[in-house]
């Protein structure tokens, strides 16, 4: 009888392939999401979870490979998923996230692409980007852009570019442009564009822009423009430009301009340019322009100049209409065609003037009329 040995390492360098792609497909098979993270498959190449692991490993440190992750707890270097996640959401990776259809974790500091879609369950720090839409439950910090959308629970610090619409529950601090709409339930603060509109809820701070419109319910202060109009339920300082109009429920201050009109129910300081007219209910301070009027309930400080009247209980300075109505005291000049005051304390100039405060026959005179006393 004769003996044939074989060599033991021929033997096994013809079943190590098969041996490798089958732990491969074990590894990267989806994880069953009632087993623990600990009984799914893993084929690490690694040396107290640094190096290489393919499968769902909880922990690794260098790279990781995974079909679709579940149960991760942190990552220090690149994580590439090629699924969606099944229960991710206290996943920490640092580093780099990669996912053909969705990266999701925890946390992510660092770098994150997805084909699809990042969610965050807590917050991401870095630049981020996705061909559909950017999530963060926490908030975001650097820069995020998406395809379609940016949704953020907390808040949005950076720059944040989204092809239809951003919306953030916090604060937005830094860049905010967004084709169609941008809307946020606190603070804004920086430069901030809606292709149609913008909303916030808090105060804007810095240059907004809006493509139809501007709606500020904390007031604003800086340069706003809307392509129809600019609307602040508080305090406004700054430029406002409305292409139809400019309204403000409190006091404003600086420039306003409205294709139409300007609305103030405070105080309005500052110029004001209304294509049809201006309404301050608080009274003006500085130099308001109306096509048509100017009216306020209280005093003018400065200059009223209107195509067919100005209406203020009280003028202190020049006044250009037609119809110059003043229910108290004007102290100044009056230009008009019928310049009326209750007490005139200068000059009016027009085809009728009338002053109560001066004694028959002087009451009604015609060119001019004053008052010096």
């Amino acid at each position: 009888m004769r003996l044939r040995v074989r060599p033991l390492g021929a033997g096994l360098s013809r079943q190590m392939p098969p041996v490798i792609g089958i732990g491969l497909l074990l590894a990267l098979c989806p994880p069953d999401a009632q087993a623990s993270p600990a009984t799914r498959a893993i084929l690490p190449l690694t040396i107290r979870d640094c190096g290489l692991s393919i499968g769902n490993a909880p922990r690794v440190n260098g790279i990781r490979i995974n079909l679709s992750d579940s149960g991760v707890e942190q990552v220090n270097g690149l994580n590439l998923t090629l699924w969606k996640p099944v229960q991710n959401d206290s996943a920490v990776v640092n580093g780099i996230a990669l996912g053909l259809v969705a990266p999701d974790a925890g946390a992510i500091h660092g770098i994150a692409l997805g084909i699809g879609a990042v969610r965050t369950n807590e917050r991401f720090a870095g630049v981020q980007a996705a061909g559909l839409g950017l999530a963060a439950q926490g908030g975001t910090y650097g820069f995020s852009a998406a395809g379609l959308g940016i949704s953020v629970e907390g808040p949005a610090w950076g720059v944040n570019i989204a092809g239809l619409g951003i919306a953030a529950e916090g604060p937005i601090t830094g860049v905010g442009l967004a084709g169609l709409g941008l809307s946020g339930e606190k603070d804004m603060t920086g430069i901030t564009f809606g292709g149609l509109g913008l909303s916030c809820e808090g105060r804007a701070t810095g240059l907004a822009v809006g493509g139809l419109g501007i709606a500020c319910e904390g007031g604003a202060r800086g340069i706003l423009l809307g392509g129809l109009g600019v609307a602040c339920e508080r305090e406004a300082e700054g430029l406002l430009f409305g292409g139809l109009g400019v309204a403000c429920e409190r006091d404003a201050r600086g420039i306003l301009l409205g294709g139409l009109g300007v609305a103030c129910e405070g105080r309005a300081t500052g110029l004001i340019l209304g294509g049809l007219g201006g309404v301050a209910e608080g009274g003006v301070d500085g130099l308001a322009i109306g096509g048509a009027g100017i009216v306020t309930e209280e005093d003018v400080n400065g200059c009223a100049v209107a195509g067919l009247a100005v209406a203020a209980r009280e003028i202190n300075g020049l006044s250009v209409a037609g119809y110059n109505r003043i229910l108290g005291t004007h102290r100044g000049l009056a230009i008009g065609i019928y310049n009326r005051a209750r007490e005139l304390r200068g000059v009016q100039l027009g085809l009728l003037n009338r002053a109560d405060n001066n004694p028959p026959p002087f009451r009604y005179l015609p060119a001019l009329n004053l008052h010096l006393n």
